[in-house]
This record gives C-alpha cells, sequence and structure tokens, in this order.
C-alpha cells in the first residue's frame, strides 16, 4: 500500500506541472500613419500601395518614394524560409530605435496571413503591401532584399539575399547609411 501511496503521488506531480513553452507573444501592427512622409520623393519607385492593419488594408496607399530617410525597407514574403531566418535581426534592429523600418511585403495571396505573419514575427514596424506584383519590375523576382535608402533619399546600397546576424545587419547600417545601432 505505502508503494502504492508513493507511485500515485509522483504521478499526480508529473500530471500537474505546468507547460514550460513560452506563449506565442504577438504584437499589433504599426499603422503606416507613423512613417516619416513628404511630398519630396526618395529614389525608391512611386507604385502607391496598401498597408497592413490590424484588421486589414488602408484605404489609403503610400508610395514608397515618399517615405523620408533615413530608412531601411525589407521586402520579404510569409512563404520565404530565409525571410523568417533573418526577421529576429530586423526585430532587434527594431527595438533599437536607430532607424526607421519599413516592410514590404510582396506576392501573399490574402492580406489575413500578411497579419498574421507579421505578428506572429513581432514585425512591429509599418507593413507596405503589394499583393500583385506592381513592384517586381523594380525590385525584381527574388526574397529577401534589403535596401538601405540614405536621409537625402538615394538608395545606398540593396542586399540582395538573407542577411545572416545581427553584426551584419548592424555592419551594413554603419557602412550605408552612417548609423550606429
Amino acid at each position: 500500500m505505502k508503494y502504492f501511496s508513493v507511485l500515485l503521488s509522483c504521478a499526480l506531480v508529473a500530471c500537474s506541472s505546468q507547460n514550460t513553452t513560452p506563449p506565442i507573444k504577438e504584437i499589433a501592427i504599426v499603422e503606416c500613419a507613423t512613417l516619416s512622409t513628404s511630398t519630396s520623393t526618395n529614389e525608391m519607385p512611386a507604385t502607391e500601395l496598401p498597408c497592413l492593419t490590424e484588421s486589414g488594408l488602408t484605404s489609403k496607399k503610400y508610395a514608397l518614394n515618399s517615405i523620408n530617410g533615413p530608412f531601411v525597407l525589407n521586402v520579404w514574403g510569409s512563404w520565404c524560409t530565409a525571410c523568417i531566418e533573418e526577421l529576429p535581426y530586423f526585430v532587434d534592429l527594431n527595438k533599437r530605435k536607430a532607424v526607421q523600418i519599413v516592410g514590404l511585403d510582396v506576392e501573399e495571396t490574402r492580406a489575413s496571413d500578411a497579419i498574421a505573419f507579421a505578428k506572429k514575427h513581432e514585425m512591429a514596424w509599418p507593413q507596405i503591401h503589394d499583393p500583385n506584383g506592381a513592384t517586381r519590375g523594380v525590385f525584381g523576382m527574388g526574397v529577401p532584399v534589403t535596401w538601405f535608402v540614405d536621409k537625402n533619399g538615394h538608395v545606398a546600397f540593396k542586399k540582395v539575399g538573407q542577411i545572416h546576424s545581427l553584426a551584419e545587419l548592424k555592419g551594413l547600417l554603419k557602412t550605408h547609411l552612417g548609423i550606429s545601432a
């Protein structure tokens, strides 16, 4: 009987232990109204696109060439493995508030998929949505691509492919925009 009591106690303790997996942290979508824009233009395309919001897409459209520099534009897709792998470096950079970050979601079938992806991956910066490939002619077909636009609106550098570390991202920021993060 004593053996049975010990066994039962162990089983109850094991069953009552809490799951140690942390819950998925989701952030709110950052509205494009927070972007620093003006009527003067930069070297990015003038194509006007909607932004992601909590409930869908904005009715107002934003042109990438109206965003004031300096900023970093990260072109991504939720289906892109390399995009997912580099996201933690952008999340870290965003927390440092060293430079304005803008996301460009390309060729996502549904805005709701892009919204869920951005929230799940803590992409707490404005996200412009290009569902029909309107920027393909300027940006090309592949993702990820990261553009570094300086304070005068000039494209200082275009990184084609994945960024592999925070050190690499910070180095590109320092080299091409003169910004330390």
